[in-house]
């Protein structure tokens, strides 16, 4: 007998229904906001009023340079060139447009951010940290960010966010979960894991992720030049809103 019947132990169904603990999660408000290229108040006007994020190192800031990335934070109470653009918005012009969505990520998982959809024919040039420039035409391409959220000691919530080009067709492709691996329908994917960024904020404070002046060209334009036909740049603004607490939901 390969396993004795002393070692074998039978589990009996409970009837009772298993014990869902209350779970974290982290509000926000994403606000993508379209300015005509060289308007001061998405230039040095802003990024002079806002603070450079301490949590990332020396070798990621460069990259993000180099890709024509540019990162800031903001405290609960915004510099007045961030308020500006948060109030100014007329939905009949496209030059003066700010949209807000907001967001609910359980701690420890994800959301997906739509910043703009990609012109077919459009050539995708990346520059690895290690080797040589690499260039993609693409079809159907949508430039995303991936959020990941996750509640930090008192109070303090920590975004990371991964941008990502996806493109093709839809396709199924095995895509890891937090406990297993699933099929999910998925594209092509361009992931910049090199410009991954993170930044622990408080309630009520702002990261905000834009295009350098010399970003046109760069990947970053293929995330932030909303309307290039029209002379169009866009800025991203991310705000902590709050820190909750989600309690389970019990069937009868």
């Amino acid at each position: 007998m390969l396993f004795p019947e002393s070692n074998v132990q039978t589990k009996s169904k409970s009837i009772l229904k298993p014990i869902v603990a209350a779970r974290e999660a982290i509000a926000i408000e994403v606000y993508f906001v379209d300015r005509r290229i060289g308007d001061p108040l998405i230039g040095d006007t802003l990024w002079e009023s806002l603070q450079s994020v301490s949590s990332i190192d020396q070798k990621t800031r460069t990259k993000l340079d180099e890709d024509g990335f540019r990162v800031g934070l903001s405290a609960s109470r915004p510099p007045r060139p961030l308020q500006t653009l948060m109030s100014m918005s007329n939905g009949q012009d496209p030059t003066r447009r700010a949209v807000v969505q907001p967001y609910m990520i359980p701690s420890g998982q994800e959301a997906w951010l739509v910043s703009r959809s990609i012109d077919n024919g459009t050539e995708i040039v990346r520059r690895p940290l290690n080797g040589e420039p690499q260039t993609l035409t693409i079809s159907q391409g949508q430039a995303l960010f991936k959020v990941q959220a996750s509640s930090e000691e008192d109070g303090w919530a920590k975004l990371v966010i991964i941008p990502e080009i996806q493109h093709g067709q839809s396709s199924l492709k095995p895509t890891a979960t937090a406990s297993q691996w699933t099929l999910r329908d998925r594209k092509q994917a361009i992931t910049l894991f090199e410009d991954r960024l993170s930044a622990e904020l408080n309630v009520g404070e702002f990261l905000v992720i834009g295009m350098t002046k010399d970003g046109e060209g760069k990947l970053a334009s293929h995330f932030f030049q909303s309307d290039q036909a029209n002379g169009l740049q866009r800025l991203m603004m991310i705000r902590v809103v709050d820190i909750r607490t989600i309690e389970p939901e019990l069937a009868d």
